[in-house]
């Protein structure tokens, strides 16, 4: 099984024990950040992509989706709950996480695998 590293942007006390080894269980590491870092240190290099959980600060949450935008990096916005409506949550369970990790692999998709 490959090994994805993600980043994961969330509000301080959304990580769980559970989260993680749910993401493990279907190969991936997560990288969290919740302690809203500068704009500039944000550069996840050698990962897959990024979750940003939706319900961070509203200015925080669009300047860290421009720059990774900006520096080609695939991001995909999550609710840290399943929610009504929401097919992107990172609680959801496996076929929930292989829905995001499909998002953040194919996103853009040239034919050219992050």
């Amino acid at each position: 099984m490959q090994r994805y590293k993600i980043a994961v942007f969330v509000r301080p006390g959304i990580m769980t024990d559970k989260i993680r080894n749910a993401w493990a269980r279907e190969g991936c590491e997560l990288l969290v950040r919740d302690d809203y870092p500068a704009i500039e240190q944000v550069i996840p290099r050698n990962h897959a992509g990024a979750l940003l959980d939706i319900k961070m600060r509203p200015g925080y949450l669009f300047d860290l989706s421009e720059r990774l935008t900006m520096r080609s990096v695939p991001h995909v916005f999550v609710v840290p709950d399943e929610a009504p409506g929401s097919h992107y949550s990172l609680n959801g369970g496996p076929e929930s996480i292989r829905l995001i990790l499909d998002e953040l692999l194919y996103q853009d998709d040239s034919g050219d695998r992050h």
